[in-house]
Order: structure tokens, then sequence, then C-alpha cells
């Protein structure tokens, strides 16, 4: 074709014809097929042709929708014709002639055909979300999805993970997702390769949490005790803290502020963690890491102090114990609050030994391994008792002197002997028998002794022996010599007679007789009446050992009554009226040994001596004149006045009736 062109050329050239335009109808030497196309994508065609051709035109068969002919005179490019853009194009074949036109004249029509591949259908993407940082993040999928298609799942553009085959009439899920970006998903049909956005997009959005606080505090405590604290490190503003145990809140959170946190003691066993969370939407939580535990350690078993009490001053003491203890666990004993002495637990009750120091006794047990303290219950109390001395002697009945064949009882006087004595007796060194008295028929020089165990508490010392010396007297007769008192009385007056015995023996009896007549209840030495008659006859019987028998006898002189006046040897003399009276009596007269003034004493005694009433009266010039009126509490009866100065003394008896 080349060489018929230039051929053309060089022969007009040849012949002088400068401007000869030869007359060349175009072909269409060939076309190269029109790949299929996608909707929406640009196909042309390629050709190649002779003539030079300047325009072209393309008739569609059937004039298809959104594929509109070329019209004839339409500019043709170099060597291809793009032939439509396919957006609205139906999946399908078309065909159509295209046909290259020059100023000669146009080419025969060559068939050209075009092959349209559908694009995947639209689905719309749902899914995404706000979330906070760490935490499992949000689905995305797809509302439906077709078979033979690919749908890839973007991030920012670029591919997340792998494409996901479709199903007819199937959803489709691409997964949990956590990073931040706007997510897009395109599908691809796997046949022709054409792809297709789907509808919208979806974005995630991850909002910062709580910055990173380490846990402090833990630890472990003994039970009973406040527990231990735990806290944070430090704190940021706008975050609250939450305590949490076994995945519960402990307490109520606490507001940072930028300083450590102090969750205060806990007493739980266990793990504690913190949750922090931003006090503003969507109100992010973070655990804070590392984590607190609380460990309780057991305290010792608690028992009972046992033991105390009273003990001798100067003893060995009392025993102080616990009524159980445990292995591995020291027990220490306190008194007064002051540690004592400490022991080892034997899984027994448990002895800390003899205490003889006065005090209250307490005890505590630690387990040693944990330094957990349990006090005992209860207390040991120990007090001293005085050290008793017992005493002993033998009292007999009879006395150590006895008459010959009396039969005596002899008893163990004792003090501190306590609640059961022991006494043992013994006659010359031979067992005589037990008990506190001992009665038999003693000889002349008898040894008794008897020994006394005390069982009295704290007695000192506990083993006495006592002895005495029996005398036996031999049976000698009484003798008895008589007296009255005064000589002679005045009618109505008492007159006291007093018997003396010799040789009356140990235990003699007497016997008053008057007028050869018993007196009842007469069976002193001493025998005293205000009835007796001038001339009556008292007879005193004493009966001593071995019922020897021996008699005194006494004639009572009476003169009438006058008044009392008592003259003694000095010359002195008082008269006492009324004397009988009722206790108030009157003294006049004179102490001749009295030449001035002086004061006299006047004594009262009854019989037996008692003074029963004493007090001063002025003698002048040896003359006296005194009241005595005797106290109310001084009984009827016979009573002795004694009338005192520096150098005399007047006795007389005065009768209160």
């Amino acid at each position: 074709m080349k060489k018929t062109l230039f051929s053309v050329i060089l022969f007009a050239l040849l012949c002088g014809y400068g401007n000869i335009a030869l007359a060349v109808l175009p072909t269409i030497s060939s076309t190269s097929p029109i790949p299929a196309g996608c909707a929406g994508t640009n196909l042309s065609l390629s050709f190649s042709t002779t003539g030079a051709p300047t325009t072209y035109s393309i008739t569609w068969a059937g004039s298809p929708a959104g594929l509109p002919d070329v019209p004839a005179g339409t500019s043709l490019p170099f060597t291809a014709i793009p032939i439509v853009t396919l957006p609205t194009l139906a999946a399908g074949t078309y065909t159509g002639t295209f046909v290259v036109s020059n100023t000669s004249g146009s080419s025969a029509p060559a068939s050209i055909t075009v092959t349209v591949n559908g694009l995947p259908a639209v689905y719309s993407i749902t899914g995404g979300g706000g979330l906070c940082a760490g935490a499992a993040g949000y689905h995305i999928n797809l509302t439906n999805s077709d078979g033979g298609v690919l749908y890839q799942l973007k991030r920012g553009g670029g591919n997340v993970g792998s494409p996901v085959w479709g199903a007819v009439g199937t959803p489709l899920d691409f997964g949990v997702f956590n990073t931040a970006g706007l997510y897009t998903v395109t599908a691809t049909n796997a046949g022709s390769g054409c792809t297709r956005n789907m509808s919208g997009a979806t974005t995630i959005t991850v909002y910062p949490v709580p910055i990173a606080i380490p846990v402090t505090g833990g630890g472990g405590y003994c039970a009973g005790g406040p527990g231990v604290a735990v806290g944070l490190t430090g704190s940021a503003f706008g975050t609250m803290y939450q305590l949490m145990y076994g995945g519960s809140p402990v307490g109520s959170p606490i507001a940072g502020a930028g300083t450590s946190v102090d969750f205060g003691p806990q007493t739980t066993a266990g793990i504690y963690t913190v949750v922090a969370t931003d006090t503003s939407s969507p109100f992010c939580p973070a655990t804070m890491p590392g984590s607190a535990t609380v460990v309780v350690y057991p305290v010792p078993a608690t028992y009972g102090v046992t033991g105390g009490g009273a003990f001798c001053v100067g003893g060995y003491g009392v025993h102080v114990g616990l009524t159980n203890s445990n292995f591995g666990i020291t027990y220490k004993l306190y008194r007064n609050g002051t540690y004592s002495t400490v022991a080892t637990g034997t899984g027994l009750p448990l002895d800390f030994g003899l205490f003889a120091l006065d005090g209250t006794y307490t005890a505590t047990a630690i387990n040693t391994s944990y330094g957990c303290t349990t006090s005992m219950t209860d207390s040991a109390v120990l007090s001293y008792i005085p050290v008793v001395r017992p005493t002993l002697s033998i009292g007999a009945d009879m006395g150590t002197t006895v008459c010959f064949g009396t039969t005596d009882s002899f008893y163990a006087n004792a003090t501190f002997a306590g609640p059961s004595p022991t006494y043992t007796w013994k006659v010359n060194g031979a067992f005589a028998g037990y008990g506190s008295s001992l009665v038999y028929t003693p000889h002349d020089r008898d040894r008794v002794a008897v020994t006394m165990n005390s069982d009295a508490t704290c007695a000192s010392p506990n083993v006495l022996t006592d002895d005495v010396f029996i005398n036996v007297n031999p049976a000698l007769v009484p003798t008895v010599n008589m007296s009255a008192s005064p000589a002679t009385v005045i009618n109505g007056n008492t007159d006291t007679l007093n018997a003396v015995v010799i040789n009356g023996g140990v235990h003699p009896t007497y016997q008053w007789y008057l007028n050869g007549v018993l007196v009842a209840g007469a069976t002193s030495r001493m025998f005293y009446s205000n009835a007796f008659k001038d001339g009556d006859v008292a007879t005193f019987k004493v009966q001593g050992c071995a019922d020897s028998m021996g008699t005194g006898t006494i004639t009572v002189h009476v003169v009438a009554r006058a008044g009392i006046r008592e003259v003694n040897a000095n010359g002195s003399s008082i008269h006492i009226f009324p004397n009988p009276g009722n206790g108030s009596f009157t003294i006049s007269g004179e102490l001749n040994s009295i030449a001035g003034n002086e004061q006299a004493a006047i004594v009262v005694s009854d019989l037996a001596g008692r003074v029963v009433y004493s007090t001063t009266a002025a003698a002048v010039n040896g003359k006296i004149d005194a009241h005595v009126t005797l106290p109310a509490s001084v009984s009827k009866g016979v009573y002795i006045l004694n009338l005192r100065s520096a150098a005399d003394n007047v006795i007389s008896q005065i009768i209160v009736e």
C-alpha cells in the first residue's frame, strides 16, 4: 500500500503536477476485538486503515439505550476510537458497523461487537461506633451479599484483612474492629473483575482511657486486726477510682486529685484491683496495673488461765497454767502486767510452773511465724496466807496435883489446830491413846505427854508436843481454922464467917451448917448472913483426899442495932448512919492521927475486894463529917468502907438494903 501511494505521488511530481490529488477510497484493513468491559468503564476500538480517512461513523444495531450512534463526519483519532463509558449499560453484547471516510468517499463497513459485564449489586455498610481504647471493638457488616462476589473491607483506602466471599441473600460480618478510622467495602465480581463500592461507610472512634497508675498496698495482718491499706501511687484529675474485690466494688469511688489514693485498710482476704473511669462521656474505664493481695494470718486459739490461789508465806507457791496449748505457739505469762516467763505449746494443757509472788497472772499466745498475738481468757490470782504458829498445852480437870486414886481427865489446849487435828497421848513414853483428851488414874510423878499434828492452813510448826508431870498427894485429914468479921455484928448487919483449910487436898468440897442444919448453897470457904442471931453456931465441913473429913465451928455474936461506930487501935472512931441504909450514908467522927487539916480517902469495896465507890472528904483538925451516896448500879448487899488518912485507917461494914 505504501508503495502504491509513493508511486502515485512520484508520478505526479515527475509530470510537473505539483498539487495533484489522488482519488483513493479509504479502507479498514483491520479492527482489534473490543474487550469485555464493566459498566462505568471506558472501552475503545483499535483499528488500521488505508486511504487516510479523516472521519468515521458507528451505527449500533437496535439503537440500545445508553449506547448512542456516532454520526458520519466525526473526526477520526489516529489509531483508536473511544467507544463509550458504560455506567448505564445493562450487561449484555452489543453489535454495530464502523465506517471511515475521506474526501474521496467512505470505506466498506466493518463489524464491531461490545460485551458489557454488570457491576456487583450495591448493599449498605452497618456497624462501627465509638469505643474506649482497649475495648473489644464493634462489628462491621454488609446488609446482603451475592454469590461469586468478593467483598473487601477497607480502612482509609487500604485493605483490612482478606476479602470475603458473598452468598446469595446472606448478610456479611467482617468481624470486630477497634482501630479508629473510616471503613468502606468494595465488591468484586470474581468472573468479570468488575468492582463496585458498597453504599455508605462506617466510622470507629477510639476514646482514650485513664492513664495507668500502679496499685499499691496489701500484705498480711493478724485476724481481728485493723487490716492493711490498699491504694494507688498517684491519680489524675477528671478520673474516678473504684476499688474492686472479686469483681464487685468495695466502698465508694474516689476522685483523682493528682496525688496518691488511699482506699483505707482492707480486712477481707483476697486480691484487690482498681478500675479508673473517665468522668466525661463515654466514661471510659481502665483497670489499673497490678493488684494488692490481702492475707489474713490466723491468731492463736484462746484458752483459759488456770491455777492460782492462796499460799503460805515462805512456801513453794502455787501452779499457774493454761487449759490447753497448741504446737508452734509461744505462751507468755505476765504478773500484774509485767513479763514473768514463757513456755512453748505442747498440744496439751500447759503448766508454767510454781509461783510464790502474789498478784494477778495473765497470759498471751504468740504465733511467731506471723507475730499474731491473742490474750488468753481469765486470770490466776495469787495471794499470801500468813503463817500461823500453833500452840499446845495440857489441861487437867483435876489439875496436875491430885489425890491418890483420883481419876483425872487430861485435855489438849491448842490454838491453830486446824479443822481435823490429830492427837497422840503417851504416859511415861508409852502410848496411851488418841483424841483430844485422855482419862486415867495417875501415879505420882507420871509424865503425861500429847503430840498434836495440826492441819491448820500455813501452820508452822504443824507438829507440837507438850507434857506435864503429875503430883499425887496422899490421903491426909484436913484441919479447919474459923474466924468472923466482924467478931461482933450489929443485929441486921452482915457477918462474914471464914474457914481456913489445911490439908484439904487438891479438890476439896465444902459445906456450911447453921445450928446443925445444912445451909443450901453455902459451899465455899466464906459464909455471910445478916440474919445471924446471937449464939448461933456455924459448922464448916471439908472433904479432902480419899474422902477424909475436917470440921470447924464458930459461935456468932450479935448486938442490938444503934448505928455503927467503929474504933481502931489509934483511938480513931467513926459513926455511919443509917446503916443498914438505901445507899446514902453519913460518916462522922475523929481521926486522931490528924492534927491539922487533911483530905481523907473514902473507899467502898464489895466482899471480893472490888471498889464500887471512892471519894475524898476534908478532915479539919481530925474531925470528919461527910455524906456518901453510892451509885445506883451498886446492888444490895454487904460492903466494906475504908476511911484512910496519911497515918490512919478505919474499916467498917455498910449494908445496902
